[in-house]
């Protein structure tokens, strides 16, 4: 998955902000494209030091949505709606006064997905990430 969030930094600690992300034809063999996003709160430990980490949480919607065009008539080709919990840690390491580079591990809940041939625990699971994280710390 591809995506990207910001958030504001409140008192070196706390962030609030927002996250986006999606796919292309990865769910479960089909021709579906998922995205989901939400906002997002996390808090960082140790933040002033050259190594630190991080505990966020994602609380948000997604969907499915068909890649090419199908005969929409099968309600398995159909467009899907979701709700998304997903929390997660990350390790940071400093690289300039202004940036960092992240990876973490989340786990993306997924819940009231309606598909024949995709559940919610098909589109839920582990969930591995790097960034490159600027701004002013």
């Amino acid at each position: 998955m591809v995506g990207g969030k910001g958030a504001w930094l409140i008192n070196h600690n706390i962030y609030l902000g927002a996250a986006i992300y999606g796919a292309k034809d990865e769910v479960k063999n089909t021709d579906k494209n998922i995205g989901y996003g939400g906002l997002i709160a996390g808090y960082i430990f140790n933040a002033s030091k050259a190594v630190h980490y991080n505990v966020e949480m994602l609380v948000g919607a997604g969907g499915l949505a068909n890649s090419h065009e199908k005969n929409h008539d099968n309600h398995d080709h159909d467009s899907d709606t979701f709700s998304v919990l997903e929390p997660g840690v990350n390790l940071s390491f400093a690289l300039t006064r202004f940036s960092d580079f992240s990876a973490g591990i989340s786990y993306r809940f997924v819940q009231e997905t309606d598909q024949t041939n995709i559940s919610d625990a098909d589109l839920s699971g582990w969930s591995f990430n790097t960034s490159i994280v600027f701004g002013k710390f």
